[in-house]
């Protein structure tokens, strides 16, 4: 393997038109895991599956994406200055929520629910 291919990630500024895993959230400084949380929220658009097990996002989907969580000209508020993570929350919170009504539907009393 040549040092070309043993680099995996690529430098901010520079990012090809698909990008694995490892590439979007490093070029969104999150974790993998967030990343997923944020596909599963809404926020990032669904990836792209190539092949079994190879999977890619369009990096222009996943731009135009995060230019949509700020509508121009609007003030955040009380909200976090970053709408990545403020995304992220809302996304968790109604996994969370969503947790807690399927334990409560199901009949098992207290929904146990990880913080």
């Amino acid at each position: 393997m040549s040092a070309d291919q043993s680099e995996m990630s690529v430098p901010s500024g520079n990012v090809p038109s698909y990008v694995n895993i490892r590439t979007l959230a490093s070029e969104l400084e999150i974790s993998e895991t967030q990343v997923y949380a944020l596909v599963r929220g809404g926020v990032l658009p669904k990836p792209l599956k190539l092949s079994a097990g190879c999977v890619r996002w369009s990096w222009a989907a996943v731009e135009t994406a995060l230019a949509s969580l700020q509508p121009e000209g609007q003030a955040n508020g009380n909200h976090d200055p970053d709408p990545i993570m403020q995304k992220l929350r809302d996304a968790q919170a109604r996994e969370l929520e969503e947790k807690a009504q399927k334990a409560l539907a199901n009949g098992s009393g207290k929904p146990k629910l990880r913080p």
